[in-house]
This record gives C-alpha cells, sequence and structure tokens, in this order.
C-alpha cells in the first residue's frame, strides 16, 4: 500500500513537466549594423559566400551590413557567417561545428575568446576599408559598436 502512494506521488510531481512547452531559443547577442568606434558611419560589410569582410559607409540599401550574433558565437547575415581565414575573414556557409566562426564581440571583436581581434586597417578612395585580423591592441582602430 505505501508503495502506490509513493508512486501516486511521485506521478503528480512528474505530471507538469512532461506537459512543458520548450524553452524558445535567446535572442541573438547582437542584431543590425555594427560600425567603427573610429567613424560611425562606416559599417562591417559582407556580401556572398568567399567574399571578404570589409567596412564600407552604412546603408540600409546594404543587406550585408545587417548582421546578428548567435549564442554559439557565430555572427550571420542570412544563410552567411564570417569565419577567420589566417588574417583574413571571408564570408562562409554556416557550419555550427567550425571553431573560426566563434566570435567574442565586447568592444573589440576576437576571433574567438583569445584570438586576434578584427581591424580596419586602410580606407580606399572609394570607401571601403579593409579589415584583417591582428594582435588586439584595444586600440581604435579595433574597435567596433553595435546599433542595437
Amino acid at each position: 500500500m505505501p508503495m502506490r502512494r509513493i508512486t501516486r506521488a511521485i506521478a503528480t510531481l512528474t505530471a507538469g513537466f512532461a506537459a512543458a512547452a520548450p524553452l524558445p531559443a535567446p535572442p541573438p547577442l547582437h542584431q543590425g549594423w555594427i560600425m567603427t568606434r573610429a567613424d560611425g558611419t562606416r559599417c562591417l560589410t559582407g556580401g556572398a559566400v568567399g567574399s571578404i569582410l570589409s567596412t564600407r559607409p552604412c546603408s540600409p540599401e546594404t543587406p550585408g551590413q545587417d548582421w546578428f550574433q548567435a549564442s554559439t558565437g557565430a555572427f550571420y547575415n542570412g544563410p552567411n557567417c564570417i569565419r577567420a581565414e589566417g588574417t583574413v575573414v571571408r564570408v562562409a556557409a554556416c557550419d555550427g561545428a567550425d571553431p573560426a566562426q566563434d566570435w567574442w564581440f565586447v568592444s573589440v571583436i576576437r576571433s574567438g575568446r583569445y584570438g586576434p581581434c578584427l581591424t580596419e586597417e586602410t580606407i580606399d578612395r572609394s570607401g571601403t576599408g579593409v579589415v584583417r585580423l591582428r594582435t588586439c591592441t584595444w586600440r581604435r582602430d579595433q574597435k567596433w559598436r553595435s546599433a542595437s
């Protein structure tokens, strides 16, 4: 008899757990434009898979400037992500198992938790900035801010 009471008590206590709705995914850590601290009118800009990340004047008509950072660390723009390849950062198909797509955004944007920082090196006459991965120095050319 006591065994039935224990079984009923356990069933009563756990009944709500099986019927609970799944938890929603967390919101993106960042969404929207990522602008340089040196010039708030310049945005991180991607493009098609294989293109090299750059900076350009911010514009709502430029789809390669809308970035979302997932809780996994990946920065994505539509179905594509950014991937570290040596000192170059390219747009690539998203791959959650690829450590080269893991980024930390805390004023600087680091490749992985302790990797090199995204750095705007030069800006050409057309307004396109060269972006590369360099040792983190926390200088102004390595600082970024979120529009969100």
